[in-house]
């Protein structure tokens, strides 16, 4: 898979929406735990920050999120609950 492909709300709702998710899921977590960390995506309400023990590379899906809160992403603090930044 090369290039942008875009994942409609609509696409989403279909097995090949599904599997073109998990095929850049997998792309993604390839590249960020290459060194042998394995990485999560977490899915919640609030802020991860203080929350969430993981380790950098990490994704949070925040349900409860606004304009800029909606994507965590762990940037520092390897196996502890800070370094989530907002997106």
């Amino acid at each position: 898979m090369d290039g942008y492909v875009e994942l409609t709300y609509e696409k989403l709702k279909t097995y090949e929406g599904i599997n073109e998710l998990n095929n850049m899921l997998r792309m993604l977590f390839d590249h960020i735990s290459s060194d042998g960390n394995k990485v999560k995506v977490y899915i919640g309400y609030a802020t991860p920050e203080g929350a969430i023990v993981a380790k950098v590379g990490s994704i949070f899906f925040r349900k409860d999120g606004g304009a800029n809160t909606t994507l965590y992403v762990k940037e520092s603090g390897n196996n502890t609950a800070t370094g989530w930044i907002a997106k």
